[in-house]
């Protein structure tokens, strides 16, 4: 069975790491961490993951991961870890 783990790494930041073993690091930003970027952002910078969420909650953490991860690598089989 196919599974994607999130695991955090630092602050909110993350890896994602495919049953496969390969892993691309995510950096989770605020809108207000992102304001002075000229443009949108990349969805990917250097090999690692761009998200950009304003949450409320850690379920808004997840759902932006989970979204991110459905528009850029086409997996929807997100599993969260500690």
């Amino acid at each position: 069975m196919r599974h994607t783990v999130f695991t955090p790494h630092r602050g909110d930041d993350g890896n994602l790491i495919a049953d496969s073993g390969h892993s691309i690091p995510l950096d989770i930003y605020t809108p207000d961490a992102i304001a002075g970027w000229r443009g949108a952002p990349p969805a990917m910078a250097n090999h690692v993951g761009i998200v950009v969420v304003d949450p409320e909650n850690i379920d808004d953490v997840h759902a932006a991961v989970t979204t991110w991860c459905r528009d850029n690598i086409g997996r929807e089989d997100i599993q969260f870890t500690n």
